[in-house]
């Protein structure tokens, strides 16, 4: 859900019951740590580091891949990624402050790794964030399928010129 929200231009994450009493749940029960604890600050982690990437980006588009969930629309035929999968997914289209297209890409298969093949259309310089080291990372542009692999519920952001 994290990595939807960001595709979907969300500029926060909150967590309903960050600390509660033992029945109800929480990251923290009765003022102890649950082991979702280091799971959510991995998260956050990565979170932050993409969020002085995003924070510019301007939304201007949400689409899905296969399966379309009610009130969705799938990739249009000019969007400048296809995605094949045969998982779900969601493709999060921003531009940038010089016109770049980028795109948040994230599998809604939260149980399983998945994985995508993504096409990449008429760019002359691919790059993908890379979060652990909170820097691009160019691509080969070669015109092929660019195989991707994803994690339950990841999310992964790539940049077109």
């Amino acid at each position: 859900m994290a990595f939807s929200t960001l595709a979907y231009g969300g500029r926060g994450l909150a967590y309903f019951l960050y600390w509660g009493p033992t029945q109800y749940g929480g990251l923290y029960r009765d003022g102890k740590p649950m082991p979702v604890v280091a799971d959510v600050a991995k998260l956050n982690a990565e979170i932050s580091a993409l969020s002085d990437v995003l924070m510019p980006l301007q939304s201007v588009g949400v689409y899905h891949s296969v399966q379309l969930p009610n009130g969705t629309r799938g990739l249009p035929a000019n969007c400048g990624v296809r995605v094949s999968s045969t998982d779900p997914m969601v493709v999060g289209e921003f531009r940038d402050q010089t016109g770049a297209a980028c795109f948040m890409i994230v599998s809604r298969n939260y149980r399983a790794k998945t994985t995508a093949f993504l096409t990449f259309t008429a760019a002359k310089e691919i790059s993908e964030f890379s979060r652990a080291e909170r820097k691009w990372h160019q691509l080969a542009v070669d015109g092929s399928k660019k195989q991707v692999a994803f994690e339950p519920g990841d999310g992964r952001l790539f940049r077109l010129r």
